[in-house]
């Protein structure tokens, strides 16, 4: 092995394993035969060609685990996650109308009784919210990456994402905030899109079991 192939396959070492499995010594071989007579390493064009193709590989869901099928869980995770955001904007917009409906309803509502509220009810809501947006990322990322055991956590994530959804109905909420409560339901049903899409690709997955035929799960 040459100087110059030692190099390439360093940098190609940076690949999927799966990827490299199927594409490394054919990749060396184009590579070889395009480099210069004398050459004894990568110029630094190829080397962050590859580089950078590796990081987009490394970040994009794996081919060989279905990556076709993986992606509409994959963009209603990412539409959650944006959800989630729009929620928190929603309630830091709502802040004076929410003020404004309590007072409405308790003419003795004080300006520390409001501070209290805020202490203990909203400001945990809007980190509760950030999390959230970045569990949305982070499942996404894993379920992307093959990460089976993230659709059993996913699933714990919507029971959570329901308790909320049901306590704030429960509590009213929609009477003084109704634009955070309409955005809270639309991250629910982007919630339950995806477990929907689980669960079609579960019994399909065991159909195709059934039937004998070989099975790959569509995610």
């Amino acid at each position: 092995m040459t100087a110059l192939e030692r190099a390439y396959r360093r940098l190609l070492a940076l690949y999927p394993d799966w990827f490299r499995r199927e594409h490394e010594d054919e990749m060396v071989a184009v590579l070889l035969a395009g480099s210069d007579e004398h050459q004894r390493r990568p110029g630094p064009g190829e080397a962050v060609n590859l580089i950078w193709n590796a990081v987009c590989m490394r970040l994009s869901p794996q081919r060989s685990q279905g990556a076709g099928d993986v992606r509409p869980s994959i963009w209603l995770m990412y539409l959650g996650a944006a959800l989630e955001l729009a929620a928190l904007g929603t309630i830091e917009r709502s802040l004076g109308s929410m003020r404004a409906a309590i007072s409405a309803a308790d003419p003795r509502f004080t300006l520390a009784q409001w501070h209290a509220v805020l202490a203990s009810q909203i400001t945990p809501a809007m980190v509760a919210t950030v999390v959230a947006a970045g569990l949305w990322l982070t499942f996404a990322w894993l379920h992307g990456h093959g990460w089976r055991w993230s659709k059993v956590a996913f699933g714990v994530f919507f029971g959570i994402l329901t308790y909320g959804l049901l306590a704030d109905l429960g509590q009213g909420v929609a009477a003084i905030a109704p634009a955070a409560v309409a955005v809270s339901g639309a991250v629910w049903l982007t919630a339950f899109a995806t477990v929907t899409l689980f669960l079609r690709s579960a019994a399909r997955a065991e159909s195709a079991w059934h039937k004998g035929l070989p099975l790959r799960v569509i995610r």
